[in-house]
């Protein structure tokens, strides 16, 4: 069985996430004037293996240098913020232990 979980992202370049293993990141948006991401997560747990991944987040505003290799993340997503004055681009990747 799956289910959605939501995550919020701070407003700031670089931050990680602690997801439950096996988890698949679906979509990013504004909610209450702030970054959500959503997630879909298995509800079962399996002691074999890992319970936890990181994924990485790299938040960059409009015309801002971009300091990730690109090939490395996969682009999730635009989200505004206050009616559209912050316009903030969303890349992530699973770290690796």
């Amino acid at each position: 069985m799956k289910t959605i979980y939501k995550y919020t992202l701070d407003v700031a370049a670089s931050q990680t996430l602690t997801l439950p293993f096996d988890s698949q990141i679906l979509s990013v948006c504004e909610q209450n004037h702030s970054v959500v991401v959503y997630a879909l997560t298995n509800v079962t747990v399996n002691p074999y293996q890992p319970q936890e991944e990181i994924y990485d987040f790299k938040v960059y505003g409009t015309g801002e240098l971009i300091d990730i290799n690109i090939p490395d993340y996969s682009f999730l997503g635009t989200v505004n913020l206050h009616r559209g004055e912050i316009m903030l681009h969303i890349f992530y990747k699973k770290s690796v232990k």
